[in-house]
């Protein structure tokens, strides 16, 4: 989808386009922060890191009086035999203050639905939340799916209180493990993007004792507004 077009309904203008200008591209952004969304996965700078594993973005941008209300970031990719898949993770995204939620929800369904008919398959991970969303992607003919596109739990940590009461609220064999790091020359600091080769390694270090699967080293290089990197439970669906 390499041309850019635009519809005009209820006075909704939707885009759909794989070139969007460096201006469309910070609103994007702008309105993927308004909506306090909880993975970096529809920011620009996530689709810079995926296109070095072979994925092209197109985006599905929702106006209301020249105003980006709504949208959606999908990556693409051609797989042999099946053809090009897109992936929209953690989307579409609503701004909080849409004066018609229900309203909008519909229009990205169309344009969804639209999107899904020039790919060979389309999967789409509602963000945490968007039931309405999900409900109306069942609605239009979307169904759920069992493929292992996104991890199937998630954990969200609060790490905002005071660290004794962090300490606090953690089981009595790990208290005791945390008393224990000053004796044995454990430093805790707060790190920055010089950290970051460190964190990898200590991310694949983890992986292989507990047999998991981590992000490439290319996944952890500091890019602009992805400064952290995290995965979120979400719905998967994919189009017939």
């Amino acid at each position: 989808m390499s041309v850019s077009y635009s519809k005009v309904d209820n006075e909704l203008v939707a885009e759909h386009t794989s070139t969007p200008t460096r201006d469309a591209l910070r609103e994007w952004d702008e309105l993927v922060e308004r909506s306090r969304a909880d993975d970096v996965a529809q920011i620009s700078a996530w689709a810079d890191i995926r296109a070095t594993h072979g994925y092209r973005p197109t985006y599905i941008f929702i106006r209301h009086q020249n105003r980006l209300i709504a949208g959606a970031q999908i990556l693409c990719r051609r797989v042999p035999v099946l053809g090009t898949i897109g992936y929209l993770p953690f989307g579409p995204v609503i701004a909080l203050d849409v004066d018609s939620r229900d309203q909008v929800t519909e229009r990205l369904t169309a344009e969804l639905s639209r999107s899904g008919r020039q790919l060979r398959m389309l999967f789409v991970q509602p963000p945490v939340g968007a039931e309405d969303v999900s409900a109306s992607l069942l609605d239009a003919g979307f169904r759920a799916s069992d493929a292992l596109i996104a991890p199937r739990a998630s954990v969200r940590l609060d790490i905002t209180p005071p660290e004794e009461e962090l300490v606090a609220r953690l089981p009595r064999r790990l208290r005791t493990w945390t008393r224990q790091w000053s004796k044995r020359g454990v430093r805790v600091r707060v790190g920055n993007s010089q950290d970051i080769s460190r964190f990898a390694e200590l991310l694949d270090n983890t992986a292989a004792h507990h047999r998991f699967n981590p992000h490439s080293a290319c996944s952890t290089t500091p890019w602009p507004r992805a400064g952290m990197l995290c995965c979120l439970s979400g719905r998967r669906m994919a189009a017939r």
